[in-house]
């Protein structure tokens, strides 16, 4: 009996259920845990926004909807961080990113965009498994104990990137076993499909496709599998000329808005300082390695022990081995490293591939070394689940302040358009609001009067009712949790006076109702 049980125990971790559950399990605790809707906010709420707009507009026009375009042309008061292109308006964000947003939208809304979030990092975590033969106890542990779950999730565009690029290789690399020219074009596809979302992709696919040419061109003798890898060729170059031409018609720029949007941080005098932040620490940021420290272990095992046995390793590992690290350290150094709330610094996250792989291996070299070494080990694995915790903790804290002010927001009556003073709170009013045209912002009270002016006259309104929340230190004193001190007699205006009273005075009557805003 016992050794049945014993058995049965030894065979559990091998099953498929095993393995699929140890890779989906902690991207749908995730999504269960923290409620989608209240995740909405900076970035996020931008490309969710971009892609709700494809959608309302039938996938027949690629631009972002603003409400305010009629009166505001130049953009001025957009929640977004907005411009105009070619006569397309636009954000900073791959418009691909919306194109999937837009198909997931049916589906339950920003409920279902997640869920496909939580399942595309899924599948690459068994993807990576099953490919490389990594048990599935260590899928879950690399799950975990580093930030590819976290920021492919919180992130899609990462978690899109990821899986594109993971199955792109693995498609490319079965079709070598298979002998299929089908599946060597799907690979191409693929891998070329995951810079549409991520730009860095562009340097972890030229680095492997560099090491991958040079085994096939110098080492192979097998002349079917040149063929495959100058096919697989002729794709990766068809398609990022298209890619180029596409953002040279649409935006103006081979490269599109985010390498526009990025092109100063690359260019900066403290790169040496950025390199730094995106590795270790920076900026009150975890960067790659401070994340997960047994990562680094993965670099050096590669360097000072496992080259040795170079000629042992297999054809399909060692491109991947060598793009993985070489392309962490030259993204971390071309890197915008503008991330906010990210840990462990998303711009790296093509390299944890090999990185995974290494250490998968690191734990049977670790087995055979003494004692007081595996200690040490385990020991940074158990740190290394800190940053994850802390992440995931900051990220529900976030969701549930959203959710607060998101409820107080949607008090308001519906007749009174919600001005902020800041995006990121304007946000977190929800993308319905958005579309009905009431959330706007101005920065200070010059434009919020140009802004009443300008709204007052395209809508004929010689009366505008209102709700201006503020978010600097300046205008906060004396609201508590974007609520009037009761204690003001005024509310909102008489403290907006004490730093304009000019132009506060040029509003030429002002109504306090219930604490609510009429001013014309």
């Amino acid at each position: 009996m016992i050794l049945k049980l014993k058995a049965l125990l030894i065979q559990i971790p091998k099953s498929k259920i095993f393995t699929i559950s140890a890779s989906f399990i902690f991207p749908y605790f995730l999504y269960l845990t923290i409620p989608p809707k209240y995740l909405l906010s900076a970035d996020h709420y931008e490309k969710f926004i971009l892609g709700k707009s494809i959608y309302l507009n039938a996938f027949q026009s690629l631009d972002v909807f603003y409400p305010g375009f009629g009166f505001d042309p130049k953009l001025k008061f957009s929640l977004l961080k907005m411009s105009i292109v070619n006569g397309h308006k636009i954000i900073a964000f791959p418009v691909s990113l919306g194109i999937l947003y837009a198909f997931a939208y049916p589906f339950g809304g920003v409920y279902g965009i997640y869920f496909l979030s939580a399942l595309l990092i899924g599948a690459v975590l068994y993807g990576i498994g099953k490919e490389f033969k990594i048990p599935a106890w260590q899928i879950f542990l690399f799950s975990i104990l580093s930030p590819i779950v976290m920021n492919s999730y919180l992130f899609m565009d990462v978690g899109v990137g990821l899986f594109l690029f993971v199955f792109g290789i693995l498609f490319y690399q079965r079709s070598k076993e298979k002998r299929s020219t089908q599946l060597t074009v799907i690979g191409g596809f693929l891998l070329s499909l995951s810079y549409w979302f991520r730009l860095e992709y562009l340097i972890f696919i030229g680095l492997y496709w560099f090491c991958e040419g040079i085994i096939h061109l110098s080492f192979s003798e097998k002349p079917k599998d040149k063929k495959k890898f100058f096919l697989a060729s002729i794709v990766l170059i068809l398609l990022f000329l298209v890619y180029c031409g596409f953002n040279q018609w649409f935006f103006n720029s081979p490269l599109g808005p985010r390498y526009n949007a990025n092109y100063g941080s690359v260019g900066n005098p403290n790169l040496f300082k950025n390199f730094i932040n995106l590795l270790f620490y920076g900026n009150l940021k975890l960067g790659l390695f401070g994340y997960s420290p047994f990562l680094f272990l993965g670099v050096l095992f590669f360097i000072f022990i496992f080259i040795k046995n170079w000629e042992n390793v297999s054809e399909k590992e060692k491109p991947l081995l060598v793009s993985s690290i070489v392309g962490i350290f030259v993204a971390a150094i071309v890197a915008p490293n503008d991330g906010g709330a990210e840990s462990g610094s998303r711009y790296l996250a093509p390299g944890l591939l090999g990185l995974f792989v290494l250490i998968s291996k690191f734990f049977s070299f670790i087995k055979i070394q003494k004692k007081i070494w595996r200690i040490s080990f385990y020991l940074l694995l158990f740190i290394s689940i800190l940053p994850t915790w802390i992440y995931y903790k900051t990220t529900k804290g976030f969701a549930k302040n959203t959710k607060v002010v998101q409820e107080f927001i949607l008090k308001e009556p519906k007749e009174n358009l919600l001005i902020f003073q800041n995006g990121l709170i304007g946000g977190m009013a929800g993308e319905d609001l958005y579309f009905q045209g009431r959330v706007y912002q101005t920065v200070g009270v010059k434009e919020l009067l140009e802004f009443l002016k300008k709204f007052s006259a395209s809508k004929n309104q010689k009366s505008v009712s209102f709700e201006y929340f503020a978010y600097s230190q300046e205008y906060t004193e004396g609201m508590k949790d974007l609520k009037y001190d009761s204690h003001t007699k005024e509310g909102m205006i008489g403290h907006l006076k004490q730093f304009h009273f000019k132009e506060i005075s040029n509003i030429t009557s002002i109504q306090i109702v219930n604490k609510k805003i009429s001013a014309t």
